[in-house]
């Protein structure tokens, strides 16, 4: 049992070895682990060592990614560069998953010390 101190379960190679584990959370349900890491990848495991999904925050660049937030339907990644990248779970058919558009257009959002989010529209065209 975990609240008897005693180690339950290990999972190896959680993330790129040159990475490092940045944050780690469950989803609701209690059968899924996500973890986050400095390769700028979020990766989504079940209790016995299976990786469902990596997804891909930063476009294969390394971030730190400090905070998951796993919502309905919906994951939020926060950290790096004040960014905050969002994937429907709706998109999660593919092992590697990248971040979800809204309403069709991609968004960016930034955050800052002043407690301010911005939103931005993504031009595909740059």
């Amino acid at each position: 049992m975990a609240d008897t101190g005693q180690r339950v379960k290990t999972i190896a190679d959680i993330c790129d070895p040159q990475a490092e584990l940045t944050c780690i959370t469950q989803d609701i349900s209690q059968t899924r682990l996500y973890t986050g890491a400095t390769d700028g990848n979020i990766k989504i495991w079940d209790f016995n060592g299976h990786c469902y999904n990596t997804l891909i925050v930063a476009d294969g660049n390394p971030a730190d990614i400090s905070q998951i937030v796993n919502l309905k339907r919906c994951i939020l990644a926060f950290g790096f560069s004040r960014k905050i990248t969002a994937f429907w779970t709706s998109s999660f058919k593919d092992h590697k998953v990248y971040p979800s558009p809204w309403n069709g257009v991609q968004v960016s959002f930034l955050y800052n010390f002043a407690h301010k989010i911005q939103f931005d529209t993504i031009d595909p065209q740059r």
